[in-house]
């Protein structure tokens, strides 16, 4: 799976060996942790100026999106001052969070942003989870790990290896490519526009047509595909 090369130079394998030293679990601050280490410390606070865009850039962690009134960063430091690059800034409308690993050292950083929905966002992460509840619109990218994420409208995500589970609403425009992995897709029921890159495809109450109320390409060429019709689903 092609990947865009990895920002300050650094190449996607480097990046992936970089977060892997510290790879395990843990629980608060942020639900679902990558350790690496005990939290260093915490940042809180809410950039100036307009914001119509958030770009999420780390090396490894776990990135948590939530729709809010205004936008909102905290993150959870777990790695020697030596260890990281830090930084935020908001360029042309664009706020851009990113956390790159110096060295082969313990290193992750646990990065939750609250935004107003109608905001797209772009997640780029080396290794870890995405968890993201109320977009309108995703791009994700992701070496290692898993997703779970819930979106109105458009949805990209390119996953080398893991699992992602999508939650959309009706109209939606979804398309997921994961390398070594399963997909699992929830929409209301009726019928969807799919098109599966996949030996195991299994839908359950969907109607597979070529112009339905929402469009569907997903490719798992060593995983399975499930696409669920689920009563509700866009309330979640």
């Amino acid at each position: 799976m092609t990947r865009s090369a990895a920002p300050h130079g650094s190449s996607p394998s480097r990046r992936r060996a970089l977060a892997l030293v510290a790879l395990g679990l843990a629980i608060p601050p942020l639900a679902g942790s990558l350790a690496c280490s005990q939290v260093r410390y915490t940042e809180s606070f809410a950039p100036e100026g307009v914001i119509e865009r958030v770009v999420v850039r780390t090396d490894a962690g776990v990135v948590e999106l939530s729709a809010g009134d205004q936008v909102r960063v905290r993150r959870a430091i777990r790695a020697p001052e030596a260890a990281l690059d830090l930084s935020h800034r908001v360029e042309d409308g664009t706020l851009y969070l990113e956390a790159h690993c110096r060295r082969l050292l313990p290193c992750a950083v646990d990065t939750r942003v609250e935004l107003p929905a109608d905001l797209p966002v772009e997640v780029d992460l080396g290794t870890g989870e995405v968890w993201a509840t109320g977009l309108t619109s995703l791009n994700l990218e992701l070496d290692e790990g898993n997703a779970d994420v819930d979106v109105a409208g458009d949805l990209s995500a390119s996953i080398g290896s893991g699992r992602i589970r999508a939650h959309l609403s009706a109209g939606a425009d979804a398309r997921i490519g994961i390398g070594d992995g399963d997909i699992e897709v929830d929409v209301p029921e009726g019928s969807w526009s799919v098109q599966a890159d996949t030996d195991r495809l299994k839908l359950v109450d969907i109607t597979p047509v070529s112009d339905g109320v929402g469009h569907l390409d997903l490719t798992a060429p060593a995983g399975a595909v499930t696409v669920r019709g689920t009563a509700g689903v866009a309330a979640r």
